[in-house]
């Protein structure tokens, strides 16, 4: 008997991780928080450990730390909740694993910033990786589900009639988002729960996944500069005003409105000049490049001090500022080439 909450919502990856618990001796639920891996995962299992646990000073996690193998115990599939707090456990699994070799005995749920370090072997071929995300329209019950993705491929799609849906309130399901926990809430309520969440990940989780810590300030900006609104308008008005235009991986820009040159005086110490070009000019004060044409590098190298150039000048790695040959009109190009 499954350890299925009291108002559990099914949710589509509920067949596919079945099938995957037949294929792999564990699978790792993956996903950010909040979106409900824990009680997908229970859904399926019989019995549960909590890494993070409370009771007794966590002595769950302290028994992890002492022997992993302690927190495996349990009839099967076992859910362990909270893996990444030991990282010991996920090798501990994969030997269980590979011992037995039997089918779905384990579920690993954690935090969207699991601690990798200290885990010895990638479980490839014994722990499935199944990825989770928020509950779809369909899932929370704000969509019949009548037209789907998977029917524009399987078979022609038949003009079906979805019912009347105001603007209003698909902005309203905008806003809510997709986390069980916002269902039943209110608009202001789930407003906060959203608000709350975007906190938690700029002042913990953007630090806490390698230790680093980040300026949250900055943080909040890269993700306001990420909306697709701000972004796609920003893009479209450069594409239309000829300023940006992009040719695979290679992106074009008007001269003098960007400078994109980037210097890297080790690498072109090495190089000895710019890729597929003459050899460098020797000027102290400025960077070596002068491309074909006299026209000056984009970037500035400033003599050091006491106003005597080095014996090597160092080379431009890019072509900056460079007229290429096929466009008679390419003279106000500058050309960036980026490299993977």
């Amino acid at each position: 008997m499954s350890l299925t909450e009291h108002g559990y919502r099914a949710r589509v990856v509920d067949g596919q991780l079945s099938h995957m618990l037949e294929a792999f001796g564990a699978v790792c639920v993956e996903g950010p928080r909040w979106c409900g891996k824990t009680w997908a995962s229970l859904n399926q299992a019989e019995s549960v450990t909590y890494i993070g646990d409370p009771a007794g000073a966590f002595q769950n996690r302290r028994l992890a730390e002492l022997d992993p193998s302690l927190v495996l115990t349990g009839n099967r599939p076992h859910l362990i909740d909270g893996w990444q707090e030991v990282p010991g456990i996920w090798d501990a699994v994969r030997f269980s694993v590979d011992r037995s070799r039997e089918k779905g005995q384990y579920l690993l749920t954690g935090s969207s910033t699991p601690k990798r370090r200290g885990v010895m072997h990638s479980g490839v071929g014994r722990i499935g990786m199944l990825p989770m995300r928020p509950m779809s329209l369909f899932e929370s019950g704000d969509s019949s589900g009548v037209v789907s993705l998977r029917s524009l491929f399987e078979m022609p799609l038949p003009a079906i009639p979805t019912g009347e849906v105001s603007l209003q309130r698909i902005a309203e399901l905008v806003v809510r988002g997709g986390w069980p926990d916002s269902l039943d809430a209110t608009l202001d309520a789930a407003r906060e729960l959203a608000r709350s969440y975007l906190d938690l990940t700029v002042e913990d989780d953007a630090s806490r996944i390698d230790g680093v810590r980040r300026d949250p300030l900055k943080f909040r900006l890269l993700l306001r500069s990420l909306a697709p609104d701000t972004v796609t308008d920003y893009l479209a008005v450069l594409r239309r005003l000829f300023i940006l235009w992009e040719q695979g991986v290679r992106v074009q820009l008007l001269c003098g409105l960007a400078t994109l040159c980037a210097v890297s005086h080790e690498a072109a110490s090495q190089a000895g000049s710019c890729r597929g070009s003459r050899p460098p000019r020797r000027r102290a004060g400025a960077c070596a490049w002068s491309p074909p044409g006299g026209r000056a590098c984009a970037c500035r190298r400033s003599a050091p001090r006491g106003g005597r150039a080095p014996r090597r000048r160092a080379a431009c790695t890019r072509p900056c500022a460079r007229r290429p040959r096929s466009s008679p009109r390419s003279s106000s190009v500058t050309e960036v080439t980026q490299r993977q």
